[in-house]
């Protein structure tokens, strides 16, 4: 058993003064030391699956240690040690040796930060999707989220695809396209907000989000098969085609009266349909971003991408207001605020990916 020690005499103040400020720099320091520590556990995790990819390509080429032995001139200890993780350090040269006797090629690189967030991102992204995918099969509200979430997901993914692949001397091009597809996001995070934002109001708007493909539906149908083209001779040879017909009509006729277009009279009443709308919600897109409270994202957003849609002269010419490398920043930003509106809503833990998802939401303009 251990002997407790006990103080007899009290500490002075001066003493309790500097035990509290150690207390306090460890405290200030402690997050840091975690953070390095996570990140040297990184490196080695990444270090044993190269030592493991080695030791795969060893074995499908059929050599034992000892035939590694004798290309690397190697010990056999040491190369099972490599192997086994317990060379915690090894240089270059042993690694270049060992890859080109299996017939490898060692590659180093660099990584930004930027490309080390957005990796976890994509991870994220891949996990979480997945994740919540069983649960918007019966769940209205879970489903009209999570195809939001897809939507934003895959455009993030796009965007990223088209920045790195993009040379630094064309990134002004690069924008006019980005900023297409960040108009895009936009719009899209707009929908889920609304769609999330009132509990006494999610299974109606998300039911009327998703029932308006069927009024989308009958509405491409009209407009492509009253024409004469190659196209309209293969859809109408189609031994189907009455039949699909027939069930885009049932379908359209059983939604249209929640989607028709009303209009204001000169004499102040209100004339309904026969038209329908053309979104699913009322009030077209400032009224979702006057719900949201994002007023100024949405006059900042429009006036900035708008032209990158539809080809405008400035957009063509100059590109947005907008930086190359904020592409991305803006794209994780309507991705996570959409993935935080599912985890909450399927009511799943992420952990600490909350508070990384939380600091990408942050938007970059005052709400108004």
């Amino acid at each position: 058993m251990m002997k407790r020690i006990t103080r007899k005499e009290r500490l002075t103040s001066e003493e309790a003064a500097k035990i509290k400020a150690v207390r306090k720099q460890v405290a200030e320091e402690l997050p840091d030391l975690i953070a390095r520590h996570d990140e040297r556990m990184a490196a080695l995790d990444q270090l044993q699956g190269l030592l493991q990819q080695l030791k795969t390509a060893r074995e499908k080429r059929g050599l034992s240690l000892a035939d590694l032995t004798e290309l690397t001139g190697m010990d056999r200890s040491a190369l099972s040690k490599l192997e086994n993780g317990q060379r915690p350090n090894p240089t270059v040269e042993t690694l270049v040796r060992y890859a080109e006797a299996v017939g490898k090629h060692l590659k180093i690189e660099l990584e930004d930060q930027d490309d080390v967030l957005d990796k976890w991102f994509e991870s994220f992204l891949h996990a979480f999707i997945h994740e919540i995918h069983k649960k918007q099969e019966k769940d209205c509200v879970a489903k009209a989220l999570y195809c939001l979430l897809v939507r934003e997901a895959n455009t993030w993914r796009s965007i990223r695809v088209l920045q790195k692949n993009t040379r630094v001397e064309f990134h002004d091009v690069f924008m006019v396209d980005a900023g297409t597809l960040l108009r895009a996001m936009f719009d899209a995070y707009l929908q889920a907000d609304f769609i999330y934002r009132d509990p006494s109001e999610r299974k109606q708007r998300a039911t009327d989000y998703l029932d308006f493909e069927h009024v989308e539906r009958y509405r491409m149908q009209e407009k492509v098969l009253k024409h004469d083209n190659e196209l309209v001779t293969r859809l109408s040879s189609s031994a189907r085609k009455l039949e699909g017909e027939k069930r885009v009509l049932e379908q359209f006729e059983r939604v249209k009266d929640r989607f028709l277009e009303e209009k204001k009279c000169r004499d102040g009443k209100v004339k309904v349909g026969p038209a329908t709308r053309m979104h699913w919600y009322k009030g077209g897109l400032p009224h979702l971003a006057k719900a949201a409270g994002r007023m100024a994202e949405y006059d900042t957003f429009v006036a900035s991408f708008g032209g990158c849609v539809h080809s405008s002269i400035f957009a063509v010419l100059n590109g947005p207001p907008v930086r190359s490398q904020n592409a991305l920043f803006l794209a994780s930003e309507f991705t996570a605020r959409v993935a935080i509106m599912n985890a909450e809503y399927n009511r799943i833990y992420i952990g600490d990916d909350r508070a990384n998802l939380d600091e990408l939401a942050k938007s970059g303009l005052d709400n108004s």
